[in-house]
């Protein structure tokens, strides 16, 4: 729950998670009902509803979904005007550690079909490597929603690979995404000014296309430190002006690079040391960030992080730069096994400068709270 001091019709109930799990030993269906998360069977996230796994033989496994989504923790509890329904069969072991599965989901919005898709998943993992592919397609739009592939592969000296691709519609493709920009806040409102056919254009107008590629590479180089490479592609494309949306540019080509050095018992034995630099290009702006901290034990019970940030970041819209520091200290207290309390404290200094002013500002921040395990 947020308690705002300040205005109290800003305070609110952020739900994430509220289920109960039933299992029904004698035959292991298994029934989750409750606010719960999802990433697979075309369920890409929050919802409030049932999910029923059911076994059909030892290697088959039917789940079935119902319920209703949710966009945000904000949201109250079965309060979307959306409905999700979807089936998907999952296959293990097709081959030695492949996993494969079929889904269809459909969502309804009022009298309107909001989403309507199938897809494929495999995963694949053994010894020394792991894989996922996704193909998602929305048989509503007739377009290509997602299409996704990683893997991982652990070499002989501990080293390993990872590499992604990735293209998918951002927001995901939905009707929905038509009252983007709109007065009307309704499906059913939109449809008193537009044909089912237009509204399906504005949908696919604001969904634009976003294609991103990475690949990680880390390598121990000795018995106390191990180093990472990490570096990214992105590219979201513009959008139309249509239904009195602008349109909005593509992005270009965005890179993301950064290099780290995690160090285990450096200057003590229960200690970490990280050390990174990263480096990202952008159409707003260009970003160089130095990155340290250092995490070690006081005590059996009090645990100490230290941690700095410096960064410089060139601004494209007004030609503008900023250079800023971000020092904290954070302390974890260690009550019980199962109880800790945490404070930390921090702040930031930075030098905001254009053609016509140089800004500098400061802020100090406060954060306490304690966690209690079950």
């Amino acid at each position: 729950y947020e308690l705002d001091l300040e205005d109290s019709t800003n305070s609110r109930l952020r739900l994430s998670k509220a289920y109960g799990d039933f299992d029904f030993a004698n035959n292991d269906i298994l029934l989750r009902l409750g606010r719960q998360t999802r990433y697979d069977g075309g369920i890409f996230g929050r919802f409030d509803g049932a999910l029923l796994t059911y076994p059909i033989r030892e290697n088959l496994t039917a789940k079935f979904t119902a319920g209703l989504p949710v966009n945000s923790s904000k949201d109250g509890l079965f309060a979307s005007d959306r409905v999700i329904y979807g089936a998907s069969v999952e296959l293990a072991e097709l081959r030695p550690g492949l996993d494969v599965s079929a889904y269809f989901v459909h969502q309804q919005s009022g009298t309107f079909t909001d989403r309507q898709a199938i897809g494929l998943e495999a995963r694949f993992q053994n010894e020394d490597a792991s894989g996922f592919a996704l193909v998602d397609y929305d048989i509503n739009f007739g377009q290509l929603n997602t299409a996704k592939i990683s893997g991982t592969k652990v070499f002989d000296n501990r080293s390993s690979l990872t590499l992604s691709f990735d293209v998918s519609r951002s927001p995901l493709l939905s009707l929905t995404n038509a009252l983007t920009g709109q007065t009307e806040t309704t499906l059913a409102g939109l449809s008193a000014f537009y044909t089912l056919d237009e509204m399906k254009q504005l949908a696919l107008d604001r969904s634009a296309t976003t294609r991103s590629a990475t690949v990680v590479y880390s390598v121990p180089v000795s018995d106390i430190w191990m180093a990472s490479l990490n570096g990214s592609t992105f590219q979201t494309d513009g959008t139309p002006a249509s239904g009195g949306v602008a349109a909005v540019p593509s992005t270009g080509v965005e890179y993301y690079l950064s290099a780290q050095m995690v160090g285990n018992g450096v200057f003590s034995e229960r200690d970490v040391v990280s050390v990174s630099a990263r480096y990202a290009d952008t159409a707003s702006s260009t970003l160089v960030l130095l990155d340290g901290y250092r995490r070690f034990q006081v005590s059996d019970s009090v645990r100490l992080n230290t941690r700095v940030k410096v960064g410089h970041r060139a601004i494209v819209l007004n030609d503008g730069s900023e250079w800023f520091a971000i020092p904290s200290i954070n302390m974890t207290y260690m009550r019980t096994d199962t109880l800790d309390f945490e404070v930390e404290l921090g702040g930031r200094i930075g030098t905001l400068t254009n053609a016509l002013t140089t800004e500098n500002s400061s802020e100090v921040f406060m954060f306490a709270g304690f966690s209690k395990q079950f």
